[in-house]
């Protein structure tokens, strides 16, 4: 993953952290519960960008709910990147911002099962650096998933989510329309309040 990459979770982490201080607060009333996950996992793009269609992927996700909502509120931001071989012919990077709703049912007090869907904003730059040749576009679309997640002592959350996103994006100078979006798979870390 490029520093590049890195730097941009990196900094909407902090914003991100710090947009949910009032919500966390106002947890403290028992109107509001939350949780903040870490996602490590995998993407796999269309077939179209291969040989460069499977990435490693990291994001962040928060939702907020109130006892009497029927679903919470969620958003997440994505990135992941990948490479044809070692020599790196061609690159692939992703980013996805994604807003949505979320229903989690408490099977029991450890083990929790949420499903969520929403709109997604994505984006995918292809390179060829030897060619020294870069693409970018970017989309509006939708994704859906699912997770199961185990709660281990009070807060800490551990679980696997699966996610399915699609967006289009114009390629080859603008002669071309290619998914952006894929399928997700990875484990959840996180806490809640």
């Amino acid at each position: 993953m490029s520093n590049k990459v890195v730097h941009k979770i990196s900094s909407t982490v902090l914003v991100l952290c710090a947009s949910i201080i009032p919500v966390a607060a106002s947890a403290q009333t028992g109107m509001t519960s939350g949780s903040a996950q870490l996602f490590l996992g995998a993407k796999a793009l269309d077939s179209y960008w291969e040989p460069a269609d499977e990435q490693g992927e990291i994001g962040i996700q928060f939702d907020f709910r109130n006892e009497y909502w029927p679903f919470g509120f969620t958003f997440g931001l994505y990135s992941g990147s990948g490479e044809s071989d070692p020599a790196g012919v061609l690159e692939t990077e992703t980013t996805e911002l994604q807003f949505g709703l979320k229903k989690i049912w408490d099977v029991t007090h450890a083990v929790h099962f949420s499903l969520g869907g929403g709109l997604t904003f994505a984006s995918l730059e292809v390179s060829s650096p030897p060619l020294s040749v870069t693409e970018k576009d970017t989309g509006l679309g939708v994704w859906f998933s699912g997770a199961v997640y185990w709660t281990i002592g009070q807060n800490f959350d551990l679980g696997l989510q699966m996610m399915a996103s699609g967006a289009e994006g114009e390629y080859v100078f603008g002669t071309e329309t290619a998914e952006i979006g894929g399928g997700h798979f990875g484990f959840i870390v996180g806490t809640h309040w």
